[in-house]
Parts: structure tokens; C-alpha cells; sequence
């Protein structure tokens, strides 16, 4: 029997890699979008793994988020005393899915705590146990669908190295009849819709606030079909698919 099946069987995890021997009470801090989501991957934390938040050891009030390459928080896990795990929202991938709702397959998961006494959320550096040594994947921060992963260790604080991609000044993603995106800075928006054949079917240029900001894809009138939206902001450049299904008046 492999690795991962004596660890399953170990934990008795069920389909979503929720452990039924306890859990976590809910995070209060990290709000998790979990809405159509799919494809999803366990975070195995036992009691003795090593989480440090600003030089101490985890307690009670303090919480673990994680997040996409856009901002997403697709899982969240509060303090506790006991083995546990949490879920790790994966992207829906129908074609008919108009938003980002979850972690690509393979992506960077980025970690962050919460530091209950001081109120304070800092990005954290993760370090995880080998479950599978036929998917070194799992051992080296990246989300993998439909898989389990297990902390070893985790440290926020001003000295945790992240590995980093993209750029966190902007995010951008997709809900029900709707684009989103948030700024941290004013700044120069712009956004561009291309076709199938790489034609521009719409642009918008604007100066935007910082903070969260929200275009209904019915003002676009756009047909139905499969876009590319490239969105920039500043130094920020970011691509993302978009499904129309209807024709949006």
C-alpha cells in the first residue's frame, strides 16, 4: 500500500480531506470564496507541525489563509490544539464558469497568518512533509488538484522569504455577470477584451481610486464567446479567460 493510502487511511480523510476525528473551529479573520468551486486539495496540520507567527508559537485566536495569485482567500484554517486539516478551494474548470473561484492546478498557494493578540496579518513561508514521493509537487508550495499535502512548518513575520509571482498591488477576478478588481494605489486602468481571433472587441481606459471596483458585463454589450481580458494597472499585467454565454444587454 503507498504512502498516501496509509495516510488516508491514517487520518480517515474523507472525499475533501476533512479529518473526522476533529476540526478547527471556522476563521473568523481569513473570509474564504468557496462559492462553485471543485478539484480541491487537503492541508493535513498535526500537533506538533511548527507554526510561528512574529516569533512565538500559534494560539488560540490566531488563523492561517491562502491565497491565489490574484488575492483569493481559497482556504483558511483557525488555531487549535488537535490534528486537523482544512480545504484548499480549487478552480471550477467548466467552460461555462465565468469566474476565478478557486487555485489552478500547479499554482503557487500563497500563505498568510493572522496574529490574534496584535491584530496584524503577515505573509508566511511554508514548508510541507513529502505525503506522495511520486509528486514532489506536494512538497513545494504549489496547489495540486484532487491531493493532500501536509504542514511541517509555517512562519510569518518580517523575515519570511516568500516565493513570489505576479504582483500584489492589483487583483482581478470574475463573478456572476460581473468583473471585479481591487487596487492598493490610485492608479491608471486598463482593460481590453479579445476574441477568439485575437481582435479587440472592447477597451476600457479610466483612472481609478484605490479599492475595490465593479463593471457589469451587461454595460459591454459583448456577444457570446470566449474572451481574453488583459487588465494593466500601472506596473501590473494580468490575463485572465472569460466566458459569455449570453449576449449581455
Amino acid at each position: 500500500m503507498s504512502m498516501v493510502k496509509n495516510k488516508m487511511m491514517h487520518y480517515g480523510l474523507i472525499a475533501l480531506f476533512l479529518p473526522i476525528f476533529g476540526s478547527a473551529a471556522s476563521a473568523a479573520h481569513f473570509v474564504v470564496y468557496d462559492n462553485n468551486t471543485s478539484n480541491n486539495m487537503g492541508v493535513i496540520i498535526e500537533s506538533f507541525a511548527s507554526l510561528k507567527v512574529d516569533g512565538r508559537l500559534m494560539a488560540a485566536g490566531d488563523e492561517i489563509g491562502v491565497f491565489d495569485l490574484i488575492g483569493l482567500c481559497c482556504g483558511a484554517w483557525a488555531y487549535s490544539t488537535t490534528n486537523s486539516s482544512f480545504t484548499v478551494f480549487g478552480q471550477d474548470e467548466s467552460p461555462y464558469n465565468t469566474q476565478i473561484d478557486g487555485m489552478g492546478n500547479n499554482e503557487l498557494m500563497h500563505f498568510r497568518m493572522w496574529d490574534g493578540a496584535l491584530a496584524k496579518e503577515s505573509p508566511a513561508k511554508p514548508a510541507f512533509i513529502l505525503v506522495d514521493p511520486n509528486n514532489p509537487l506536494l512538497s513545494d508550495s504549489l496547489f495540486v488538484t484532487n491531493s493532500e499535502a501536509e504542514l511541517a512548518s509555517l512562519t510569518a513575520g518580517p523575515n519570511a522569504v516568500l516565493p513570489r509571482r505576479g504582483n500584489a498591488n492589483a487583483y482581478l477576478f470574475f463573478t456572476s455577470g460581473a468583473l471585479n478588481y481591487s487596487l492598493l494605489h490610485p492608479e491608471p486602468v486598463n482593460l481590453t477584451f479579445f476574441d477568439l481571433l485575437g481582435r479587440s472587441a472592447f477597451s476600457i481606459n479610466r483612472s481609478e481610486t484605490a479599492g475595490a471596483h465593479r463593471i457589469g458585463l451587461q454595460t459591454l454589450n459583448l456577444p457570446a464567446g470566449l474572451y481574453t481580458v488583459r487588465f494593466k494597472a500601472g506596473s501590473v499585467n494580468l490575463q485572465r479567460s472569460l466566458m459569455v454565454t449570453g449576449h449581455q444587454n
